[in-house]
């Protein structure tokens, strides 16, 4: 109370955005995928599982480039949008089929994340003027080869878009007025996608998910 015995306000202290948490901007990064490509067989006269399974798990980097928007909300909470691309490394894995779970190498898949996009929200809470940790949620397509191998010699070959929803936590650190660094983990989940193993009268059900790690600097204008 003040001397006159009336209540003061309480008012909620309100956070000034520094320029890289306010506004258009662009980004490069770098990180490593760890995925995992579960297939399940089916007849493709039937329909029916046929008890053949796979497994593959590609791994490898990730490189690409990232841009987006942000609004400051005020009391240093920042909504944003942000969209990426990017290619791959090596990220590919090579298995034996397993019949009823017995592995037999005279059957191989080798599955293999060629690239990768998404679009995503975004929502942030600056700590101080430097610091802005953020939640991330939105779409993810990524460009998928698999190919059935009867060995020796023959194979078939299949390349697609497949796509689900990605979520993750990061912070970004302000150097300045216009340069951040980014730190991001995410989940996605590319869902499930038939496709077909003609080689074997087949065609399998493909479930995609991956979890990854960036890092990566941002520019604001």
């Amino acid at each position: 109370m003040n001397k006159l015995g009336e209540r003061e306000s309480f008012r909620i202290p309100t956070i000034a955005m520094a320029g890289p948490f306010d506004g258009p901007y662009i980004g490069a990064y770098a990180g490593y995928g760890s995925a995992e490509d579960k297939g399940i067989g089916h007849g493709q006269s039937s329909g029916a599982v046929n008890g053949w399974t796979h497994k593959p798990e590609p791994k490898g980097a990730i490189f690409g480039l990232m841009g987006g928007y942000n609004w400051s909300l005020g009391n240093g909470f920042v909504l944003g949008v942000e969209a990426d691309l990017e290619g791959r490394g090596n990220s590919s894995d090579r298995v034996n089929q397993k019949d009823d779970g017995v592995s037999d190498p005279e059957f191989q898949v080798v599955s293999k994340i060629q690239a990768a996009t998404s679009l995503r929200g975004r929502l942030g809470y600056a700590i101080g003027k430097q610091t802005l940790v953020f939640a991330t949620a939105g779409y993810a397509v990524a460009s998928v080869k698999r190919t059935w191998h009867d060995m020796p010699a023959e194979k078939e070959s299949h390349t697609d878009m497949q796509g689900g929803w990605t979520a993750g936590l990061g912070a970004d650190y302000a150097f300045g007025e216009r340069l951040s660094a980014r730190f991001e983990v995410r989940h996605t989940d590319y869902g499930t996608k038939k496709v077909d193993a003609n080689l074997w009268g087949e065609f399998y059900k493909q479930k995609l998910s991956e979890d990854s790690i960036r890092i990566g600097l941002n520019y604001t204008f």
